[in-house]
Order: structure tokens, then sequence, then C-alpha cells
């Protein structure tokens, strides 16, 4: 007459450690669901730079190994209303430094569920910095130990608030005009480079959590029923 009690008891208690396992899993996946890859944050009390079609400026950055990027975060003044263009260009040449980005950018996307966050770092002339986070409407596969530049671009070509990009306390970007084509003359100086966050996709041992997660889900329904 113990017998199904037992197994009643014994039941129960597996449908519980599965539902503890299921539940670290699904809160680790969550946790990890989006890793930074690359990183430049605001140094605060440096400058921003005006960043719209008529004044384009470009940052230069490099990976240590390939990396998949699905969204990208970044740091400036408030902006107009009007988005951003998000813009990747490869190196005009292959010497291991950067050098000069190319003409026209391999990546011309829209920047997709725009968010902008208020916060503490201040410009140089006292503006308030915001962050930015926005999606790709493509997912964009980079190299490693290969140089890139991005641009973050308002759309918005005139208005009361342009945008201006922090700086991340680097040494250098790259500025041309309202050409979208035209040539990038390098610019050197105290606190060029600018502040950005690469999004990559889940790392696959992420991926397996998530998979265990709805596994002990599914068998803790079964043993209940």
């Amino acid at each position: 007459m113990q017998y199904p009690i037992l197994r009643a008891l014994r039941a129960s208690c597996l449908a519980a450690l599965l539902a503890v396992i299921a539940s670290v899993c699904l809160w680790g996946a969550s946790a990890n669901a989006n890793p930074i890859v690359y990183s430049q944050p605001p140094e605060d009390g440096a400058r921003a730079l005006t960043s719209a079609y008529w004044s384009q400026v470009a940052t230069w950055f490099r990976l240590e190994q390939d990396e998949v990027v699905t969204g990208i975060n970044w740091w400036g003044t408030s902006y107009y209303d009007e988005g951003f263009q998000l813009r990747f260009f490869e190196d005009e040449y292959t010497e291991p430094g950067p050098i000069q980005p190319k003409d026209d950018p391999f990546v011309d996307v829209p920047a997709l569920d725009l968010n902008q966050t208020l916060t503490g770092v201040i410009e140089h002339d006292g503006k308030p910095i915001y962050k930015y986070s926005a999606s790709l409407s493509q997912a964009v596969s980079l190299s490693g130990e290969t140089n890139y530049y991005l641009m973050i671009l308002e759309t918005e070509q005139s208005g009361p608030d342009v945008f201006q990009w922090m700086r991340d306390g680097g040494d250098s970007h790259w500025h041309r005009g309202g050409d979208d084509h035209g040539v990038w003359p390098r610019q050197d100086g105290p606190s060029e480079a600018l502040s950005f966050e690469l999004v990559g996709i889940p790392e696959p041992s992420t991926a397996l959590l998530l998979a265990g997660g709805l596994v002990g889900i599914a068998l803790r329904r079964r043993l209940s029923a």
C-alpha cells in the first residue's frame, strides 16, 4: 500500500527539482541573451561631435574574433526625433593599423526598436548625455583582427537639437562633409574616438541552457499529469 504513495512522493520531488533547474536555465539564458561583444564607453566631461548628413563622422574598431552583430548601443545628446541610420565601413587598405574608411558602407540600415535613456554622463559643454539602444534590420557578420568603422547618423538634416555623438577618450576619428561618397580625412586630437557598444547573438551555451529549461518544464508537466 505504500508503493503508490512513494511513487507519488518521488514524482513530486522530481517535478519540483526539474522546475528549479528550468527556472535557473531560463534565467541564465535571459541574462546572457544579448552579449556585448565590443565596448567603447563614454568619457564623462569629453566633447561630443555633430553626427548628421551634413557632418559625417565615423569611429574605428577592431574585434578580437569573428562576431555576428545584431544591435548597437551608443551615447550622445538628444536628437530631433527622426531616427538614425547605422553604417559599417571597411578599411580602404589592408595595413594592420586603421588607415581610412572606404567611401561607401557595406552595411547601411535604419536603427530599429530605438530606445533612449538619460545617463549621469555630462558633455564638455554641460549637455546631458543619453544612452541609445537599437536593433539592426539585418545581422552583420564581422571578422576578427580586421579594421572596421562605424557611423551613427541622425537622419534629420536640420533642427533645434542636432545629435552629437559622445567621445570615449580614444585617439582619433574620421570626418567628412555631406557627400555620401566623399573621402575621409582623419581627425586627431584628445578624446576623439566615439562611444558605442556592439551587441552580439547568444552563445551556444546559452541556447543549450534555454533548451534544457524547456525540457525541464515539459517533464514537469508530464509527471504532474
